[in-house]
């Protein structure tokens, strides 16, 4: 009995050995990578100065409404939450051309940018709900408009909670109404009480909901979009729309944002990972 004892016990550590070493080396192999991707992540700032009129939108844009709600919160967090923090690593989750780079450009150390496919500021390309990165090795995540295109959104929320550092800040834009877009991968609406129940689910902490921008601007916003859709095919109709149609919408939706409690169209978010 006893020798059988030590023959199982002498099993298990043969067993464990290779499955701990492997665990270690695949840690190892991903800080690696993740020290080698901060060290060439070099921003292409000229590029990404180009997408100014996504943080300074104008009155004659389509999408006036929903961006400057959008860089209006992205302002509020950096005030409330980050103005005391310095030598902060962002990930940007769904980055596109990162437009919203320079809001953090003076408190970062790192910026890093997720997507699914190629592009001039894309560092790492991959699904976002199968993150390869250490867990804690951020300060802030933003995810915009990444959610709905995934067959499993909860999946994406865990992988940003599991990347932040503790009190670590999330930045989520999800749609409640919005155009049929990136068909046909675009699963999802969400309610401002449905996000927040994901959140909490996925273990955030001090969650704030914000809507972007009032029901009528919400419903202002649809109108542009169907307008730019079906009546801006040429150039010359394109032109003057953005220089009558869009900037009356764009001002009474301004106006009309601010006396309307809820959105129809975007919801933005703000978390923090708990200790």
């Amino acid at each position: 009995m006893v020798e059988k004892k030590h023959a199982c016990a002498s099993e298990y550590r043969v067993v464990l050995v290779p499955i701990v070493m492997l665990h270690v080396g695949i840690d190892i192999m991903k800080r690696q990578q993740e020290r080698t991707l901060f060290l060439a992540c070099k921003n292409n700032i000229t590029k990404l100065k180009n997408c100014e009129h996504r943080r300074k939108p104008k009155l004659t844009q389509v999408s006036y409404l929903h961006d400057g709600s959008r860089a209006e919160l992205f302002k509020y967090a950096i005030d409330t939450r980050l103005s005391d923090k310095g030598d902060l690593r962002v990930l940007d989750l769904g980055c596109g051309e990162k437009p919203y780079y320079p809001f953090f450009e003076e408190q970062t150390t790192e910026y890093v940018g997720v997507d699914i496919q190629k592009g001039t500021n894309v560092d790492i390309i991959c699904d976002g709900e199968m993150l390869p990165l250490c867990d804690r090795a951020f300060d802030v995540v933003i995810c915009g408009q990444v959610p709905e295109h995934l067959h499993e959104p909860r999946k994406a929320l865990i992988g940003c909670y599991k990347v932040l550092n503790p009190l670590g800040v999330l930045f989520l834009f999800v749609p409640s109404l919005w155009p049929l877009h990136c068909a046909p991968h675009d699963f999802y609406r969400w309610t401002r009480y449905g996000i927040e129940t994901e959140l909490k689910r996925a273990v955030f902490d001090e969650i704030e909901v914000f809507s972007c921008g009032g029901s009528v601007s919400g419903i202002l916003q649809m109108i542009m979009f169907a307008i730019d859709g079906f009546l801006a095919k040429k150039s010359l109709v394109k032109k003057l729309l953005s220089l009558s149609i869009y900037p009356t919408l764009n001002i009474i939706g301004s106006v009309a944002r601010q006396e309307n409690i809820e959105s129809i169209v975007y919801y933005q978010s703000l978390c923090n990972r708990n200790a």
